[in-house]
């Protein structure tokens, strides 16, 4: 195990391979193939219509110049005659590329279509790239990475990393992946894949991390962040993983489940101390403990097990409800409709202290099936008289209003 600072002290260098096609027969199908950290592709295929090579590399740059693919247009094409070579339009940006060769109309079933990689990309976004690490190592599954005030961002090479924990910290102002390609317009979320990290500590100020720590089991992550998102309807924080079983946020701007194919799950705890959560669509909370004790927590998704809003705290219900809540003094519940169409119902919510449920943006019929007032004042906002209340459980000289 070794500790890895990431430098950003890479050159760029534009990315250029080669495509060689050979054993040309009229009808023989050509194709090019870029592949993004997220798995998308995009390709551009010639026909040959004749046997030489010379008509293949001029059909096949020809159509991969003319795309409009965003997967494609950001790499350049040039004819050799005997080969062609691909270049990345801007330097330090990487891609990936792959090629098959199909026999169509001759009887040799011998073509090929051959890629190599001529220069390999680099830059100080490129996290694959070993000139960006102290040492001139890239992190392996048993290291510790730092990405240190002043240092750079993680942008590229988002696949094939692994590390042992990570941790940006404060006075760090970069980026962790990236938004971009595949169908535009601002492109898929590409998350930096960790197929090994097991520890996430996330300060600093920058406008993105997005981390996926893959299967990795009992995954910890600590959030003190103080960046704003890059876009209007962006978050700043995105993490996905099987098992990211202890989340505490202090402070920062944090997404969970909301990107598509997203499918993150959580056995254990999430505490909030401090800023703001999204649980969206996606996230599988099993048994999950949500703690609010300042900050606002958003949940479009499935029903978490327990959750206590303690003072300061928020919870703003956007799915089909939960099953065991407790408000304490100058906690709030808030009922708003969002993704989830079907009226709500909490099974059991207890009070203390001044308490409020406030449903006043809320939409739906909403059901409680149980009430319980341990002390101190609750307030009950429903100006639409959309709540079906049961008789409430009233102990220690709690009391009860409801604001119509």
């Amino acid at each position: 195990m070794a500790n890895r600072i990431l430098t950003g002290a890479a050159t760029a260098v534009a990315q250029v391979d080669t495509a060689t096609p050979a054993n040309v027969e009229i009808g023989d199908i050509f194709t090019l193939i870029n592949t993004d950290d997220n798995a998308a592709t995009a390709s551009i295929a010639f026909t040959a219509t004749a046997t030489t090579v010379a008509n293949v590399t001029a059909g096949l740059t020809a159509a991969w110049n003319a795309s409009d693919k965003p997967l494609i247009r950001g790499i350049t094409a040039t004819d050799v005659t005997t080969h062609m070579t691909l270049t990345a339009d801007v330097a330090g940006v990487s891609f990936v590329l792959t090629a098959t060769a199909v026999n169509v109309g001759g009887g040799a079933d011998t073509q090929t279509l051959t890629i190599v990689h001529t220069t390999a990309n680099s830059g100080p976004a490129d996290v694959l790239c070993t000139t960006n690490w102290n040492g001139g190592v890239v992190p392996s599954g048993t290291d510790a990475v730092y990405v240190q005030a002043g240092g750079g961002s993680m942008t590229y090479g988002l696949t094939g990393f692994t590390c042992s924990t990570l941790t940006t910290e404060t006075g760090w102002g970069g980026t962790i992946g990236r938004f971009g390609n595949a169908g535009e317009y601002g492109g898929p979320l590409h998350k930096l894949q960790l197929a090994s990290c097991d520890t996430l500590v996330i300060g600093g100020s920058g406008s993105l991390v997005a981390v996926d720590t893959g299967s990795t089991a009992g995954v910890a992550a600590y959030v003190v962040h103080t960046g704003l998102p890059s876009a209007v309807g962006r978050h700043v924080i995105y993490l996905e993983g099987d098992h990211l079983d202890l989340i505490t946020i202090i402070s920062g701007d944090v997404a969970i489940g909301t990107q598509p194919g997203d499918t993150p799950a959580t056995n254990g705890t999430i505490i909030v101390k401090g800023g703001s959560l999204f649980l969206g669509v996606g996230f599988t909370p099993t048994a999950v403990a949500l703690k609010i004790y300042d900050g606002t927590v958003t949940a479009e998704c499935g029903t978490c097990t327990t959750i206590v809003i303690g003072s300061g705290g928020t919870f703003i219900e956007k799915s089909a409800g939960e099953t065991s809540i407790t408000i304490q003094d100058g906690g709030t519940l808030k009922g708003m409709a969002g993704s989830v169409a079907a009226s709500p119902t909490y099974t059991a919510i207890t009070c203390s202290g001044a308490a409020t449920l406030d449903f006043r943006e809320e939409t739906r019929a909403t059901t409680i099936t149980a009430l319980t007032i341990n002390g101190g004042a609750t307030t009950i906002y429903d100006p639409q008289s959309l709540i079906t209340l049961p008789v409430p459980t009233m102990t220690h000289g709690g009391t009860l209003t409801i604001v119509r």
